[in-house]
């Protein structure tokens, strides 16, 4: 049994009205303008990508900064006091990246003039050569530190085994091992009586 509604079907040839009793009219499609309103101007739309985009570097550098002061406790409760300026500036190098973003996004025109990061970049307009010099940089600055510890165990190494040279030339033709249980039978007398004076005082305390 066949439906009683069909679908309607539109003809390319023909239009319909409004009103479902008015004839078809003409033998073309007709299609109405659009308005432009709905499209957005070129400069209004970079304009609103550059603050889309200026958002996200600030909420990036934001949730860095929260992140870089917990890595910087971390830092300062296990590092050694004496050795805090040889360690690498994790704080530098996460400004110079950020740093480096903004100026990749900004026009040249629209570059802000600020001293401290045009100190920060040292002049320099290339990114990769830019982090790459402080890198360089901070890697020298620990394998320098690493080389002056490295001489100062191999001096007081070197003085051990002076110490042990002496110590067998001073000690040749003498039985050590009775030197030995002398000094330890001595250590073990002196201990007894360092217990007996205290036990002593106890006592005297008491009564």
């Amino acid at each position: 049994m066949r439906s009683a509604t069909r679908p309607r079907r539109l003809l390319p040839s023909l239009r319909y009205r409004d009103d479902p009793d008015e004839q078809p009219v003409g033998s073309a499609l007709e299609l109405d303008d659009l308005e432009p309103s709905g499209r957005s101007h070129p400069s209004n739309r970079s304009a609103r990508e550059a603050q889309r985009l200026q958002k996200r570097l600030d909420k990036l550098e934001s949730l860095a900064e929260r992140e870089e002061m917990k890595f910087s406790h971390s830092i300062q409760f296990n590092a050694v006091p004496d050795w805090s300026n040889n360690y690498i500036s994790y704080s530098n190098l996460k400004k110079l990246i950020y740093t480096l973003e903004k100026q990749i996004h900004s026009k040249p025109s629209d570059a802000p003039g600020d001293e401290e990061n045009t100190a920060l970049l040292g002049g320099q307009l290339d990114p990769d050569t830019t982090f790459k010099r402080m890198l360089d940089g901070e890697l020298d600055k620990v394998c320098s530190f690493y080389r002056l510890k490295e001489l100062e165990i191999f001096g007081e190494l070197e003085q051990l085994f002076k110490d042990v040279e002496n110590y067998k030339s001073d000690t040749a033709g003498i039985d050590m091992d009775e030197v030995i249980d002398s000094e330890n039978r001595r250590k073990v007398t002196r201990s007894q009586s360092i217990l007996l004076f205290h036990s002593g005082g106890k006592e005297g305390r008491q009564t």
